[in-house]
């Protein structure tokens, strides 16, 4: 264990700011922040002309002036649960709406109230008043203008006076005439409403009491409207349009093939107005217009940034200037806009809890969370990067137990953390700009305590911090930072697997804040490290798949070269045309130069056997040879085996060793190597896959180890056993559009408990969750577990022979685990026979190194089967 004490200096400033170097928690309407309040949740308070605020809490409208409350409590008083939502004010007129989701007669309807505070007295008015009956459809919509509280729900427009009058419009009636269901009401200002269905748009105005239509040569139908209190906007195809004071004002823009099509519009603020299209956008400010195609930006193949939820974000920051996100679920496009000029300030990869922060001085501030519910109490973290540069990790609190979004003004950082029930919204923050300890750890090759162009970060080992007892972890490059007390001392421990032969600074080593503190080391004994990603396609009869392996140099030294040996069974084909040798089972691979954390890929295909081989299983070999100054200092080998189908479900799991007969015996102490491979068979893209895997209890978690994957993988392991492998943003698209991106796979090794008694049963099986939808199950596997394994007499498929001839690879010996009358021939690998033998043992010390084929028959002379061994000293 090596220990490096730091030293934070002390500075008086510091001291003066070091309590907001903590989290600060507060309800969502305590604190103001930059989120918008969604008027869905009933608790959100609003004020009336004449400053007064309203809110209504726990079956009360609550009116605060001041310090003075008034509470009415004549609510209807149904022993059952009633909702509010949609609470507004005009002059000193309050409504909204009150409902309930009931039992009448046998059937559940909605028994719907107009809540309605006339300027003396609450009043509750029931639907049934109105000359409407409960319905299976709450009110969706409640709008006040002057002379009137308007009421929406899909079949029916109710105009209520605000005094003892309904008018109700229905389906036969204007604004009915000619629409269709999901209509929509929207106000532009006190004196006007604007209808619009599946059909023509109206507008109502309070002083002339009549429906006109609202029209324009190119409007796009089901275009969506934004309303505010004083401008109005629609989408045409050529135009877009501003409705003000009964106006309707039009402003040209390209046409549909430069921007493509519309998605929405709304409105910003007063003035300024977004109009997203699919390759691009319009942004109307103070009467100028401003027009931006994303292919000027975008490097991403999918040009088309669409309008859903989480796909466009407006913010108005404190310092006034507008940040625009928009993304294609493959990267997100970051624009500001200030002084009259639009600019692109910043390219991501998606992700939809990050926030993007101008200042007035021009830094950059990009902001993104990682969470992972199923990783609680795991805690979760906010990544800040300031200038595209400088990086800073975070460990949220642990009390944020699901992050609604993030942002951030010049002074604080927020997060928006959801607390059921809906009325304890929580927001935290904390001071933006924090003390944070920062350095990096780095591998020193030429000892000179500089990192040098091509010498790489470490991020093997967890930083231990003390006296806070946080473990940080090194990002890829080496790059660490936490969050420090002014004046406190910390001692950065690294607990090394191996001895330091050097350091580049000198202990105990003093940290400055303002540094960025770099640390070069070497190992005594460094030594090659690599790891195989080693994947077989779908086993489907008579079928020819693509695949992929990956090496990596996870060392922190060049690797001379790397020889990969792919031996595939007798029954199959592979090919590739990146094969240095080929044959019809085996293909050889070398990777020269491979530098440190480096990956390369290399594809092949497997052609499968026919119908009759169905239920067969089939054994692959992966032999990786590190060589430096021309000889061979590591080995590594690697094994998969899969079963043969022609009828067959995608999603699916297998695992190495299978075992031996129909009761798949396997030896106690080998380590079980789980392959599951999944595939999207629906009609759209799966944004998120997990796969859940629910360990046997014979099994022992600890030893799990994630051998490779087909994309970026996080893993959670909890204390009962229950694993779950989350792609976050695979972007799977279905396989009707591409069968070969349509699949993924992860590959895991875990170890059986020990001292399992024999004749145990390990049985697996995964669910596999595209998106949101229902899990899928893959088939069960299971392993016998026994001491020994049986000797077997004869071999009807080949490919169980692998288990007569052992060790594979060999060095000074190889083992026949068969009877002693078995007849032994070896060739080598130009096909030349060098030996014939019946002994259960061959001395293999002076072979040289290579492939041999050992051919082994019965007493009688039948073959048995062939297999290859490769020798290895």
């Amino acid at each position: 264990m090596k220990k490096i004490l730091c030293f934070l200096m002390s500075l008086v400033p510091f001291w003066v700011n070091a309590q907001m170097n903590t989290w600060e928690n507060f309800n969502f309407y305590q604190v103001n922040h930059p989120f918008k309040k969604n008027d869905t949740i009933p608790v959100i308070p609003v004020k009336d002309w004449n400053g007064n605020t309203w809110m209504i809490y726990n079956k009360a409208l609550l009116k605060i002036n001041g310090t003075d409350t008034t509470k009415f409590y004549n609510f209807p008083s149904d022993p059952v649960n009633y909702y509010s939502y949609g609470l507004n004010t005009l002059g000193d007129k309050v409504s909204f709406l009150y409902y309930n989701y009931a039992n009448v007669g046998g059937t559940y309807k909605y028994l719907n109230y107009l809540g309605f505070y006339n300027g003396n007295e609450l009043k509750f008015i029931p639907e049934s008043d109105m000359g409407s009956a409960a319905t299976a459809n709450s009110f969706s919509t409640i709008k006040q203008t002057t002379k009137y509280i308007w009421l929406l729900k899909n079949d029916r427009l109710i105009r209520f006076d605000k005094a003892n009058s309904f008018k109700v419009y229905e389906s036969a009636d204007i604004p009915f005439a000619g629409a269709k269901l999901d209509p929509s009401l929207y106000q532009p200002d006190a004196e006007h409403i604007i209808f619009r269905g599946r059909g023509q748009d109206y507008v109502f105005d309070d002083q002339k009491e009549n429906w006109e239509a609202l029209v324009a040569d190119d409007f796009i139908k089901n275009q969506l409207f934004s309303d505010s209190t004083k401008n109005l906007y629609i989408a045409g195809k050529n135009k877009v349009y501003q409705y003000v004071n009964n106006t309707l004002t039009a402003f040209p823009i390209p046409d549909s093939t430069v921007l493509g099509t519309s998605g929405t519009v709304q409105e910003l603020k007063a003035g300024v107005a977004l109009y997203n299209f699919s390759k691009g956008f319009v942004l109307i400010a103070n009467g100028q217009v401003f027009i931006q195609k994303f292919s000027d930006y975008s490097n991403s193949p999918n040009p088309y940034y669409f309008n859903y939820k989480y796909n466009l974000k407006s913010f108005f920051l404190d310092n006034g200037i507008l940040i625009l996100s928009f993304n294609n679920r493959e990267e997100n496009l970051f624009f500001s806009f200030a002084n009259n000029e639009v600019k692109l300030e910043d390219k991501k990869p998606v992700n939809y809890t990050s926030f993007f922060y101008k200042s007035k001085s021009g830094d950059k501030y990009y902001y993104e969370t990682k969470f992972d519910q199923s990783r609680l109490p795991t805690p979760n973290t906010l990544t800040i990067i300031k200038n595209g540069l400088d990086s800073t990790t975070l460990t949220l609190p642990e009390k944020v137990n699901y992050v609604m979004d993030v942002a951030a003004d010049n002074d604080f950082i927020y997060i928006n953390n959801e607390q059921a029930p809906q009325s304890d919204y929580r927001i935290i923050r904390m001071k933006r700009e924090q003390y944070f300890v920062k350095g990096n750890l780095f591998y020193d090759n030429n000892k000179n305590g500089i990192k040098d162009l091509g010498e790489v970060g470490v991020s093997k080992y967890p930083l231990l911090i003390m006296p806070s007892g946080i473990t940080v972890f090194a990002d890829r490059n080496g790059n660490y930072a936490f969050a420090g007390v002014p004046g406190e001392k910390y001692v950065l421990e690294i607990p090394a697997d191996s001895l330091f032969e050097y350091v580049s600074k000198p202990l105990p080593y003093t940290f400055i804040n303002a540094e960025k503190n770099a640390i070069g080391i070497t190992l005594l004994n460094p030594v090659a490290d690599v790891r195989t990603n080693f994947y077989i396609p779908w086993p489907r009869c008579g079928s020819t798949g693509n695949a992929t392996l990956r090496i990596e140099n996870a060392a922190y030294e060049t690797i001379e070269k790397v020889k990969l040996t792919l031996i595939a069974d007798p029954l199959t084909e592979i090919q590739s045309e990146s094969a240095e040798e080929k044959d019809n089972d085996t293909l050889v691979f070398e990777v020269n130069n491979l530098s440190p954390l480096n990956t390369q890929s290399i594809a092949y295909n497997v052609k499968f056997p026919g119908e009759t081989y169905v239920g067969t299983k089939l054994n692959f070999k992966l032999l990786t040879e590190v060589y430096s100054k021309g000889s061979i200092v590591k080995y590594v080998e690697d094994s998969l085996t899969t079963i043969v189908r022609c009828s067959f479900d995608p999603n699916d799991k297998s695992v190495t060793p299978a075992g031996e007969g129909e009761r798949n015996l396997t030896l106690k102490h080998i380590t079980l190597d789980y392959l599951i491979r999944f595939e999207n068979t629906g009609n759209d893209t799966a944004y998120t896959v997990t796969v859940h895997d629910t360990l046997d209890t014979n099994l022992d978690p600890s030893t799990l180890l994630v051998l490779g994957s087909s994309h970026k993988v996080i893993t959670n392991i909890s204390n009962d056993g229950k694993v779950s492998f989350h792609f976050e943003n695979i972007m799977l698209p279905d396989s009707t559009t591409n069968k070969e991106e349509a699949q993924g796979f992860i590959r895991f090794s875990i170890s059986p408990r020990k001292d399992l008694a024999d004749e145990t049963v390990i049985k697996n099986k995964a669910g596999i969750v595209f998106d949101n939808n229902t899990p899928v199950i893959t088939n069960e596997v299971f392993n016998t577990l026994v001491t020994r394994l049986p000797i077997i007499a004869s071999i009807d498929s080949k490919t169980e022979l692998s288990r007569l001839i052992y060790p594979n690879p060999a060095s000074t010996f190889v083992k026949i685990n068969n009877s002693p009358k078995t007849s032994v021939e070896v060739y080598d690998f130009t096909g030349k026979k060098i030996l014939e033998t019946s002994a259960s043992e061959i001395n293999t010390a002076d072979w040289k190194n290579g492939l041999y084929i050992f051919r082994l028959s019965d007493s009688n002379g039948k073959l048995i089967g062939t297999e290859k061994v490769l020798i290895n000293e």
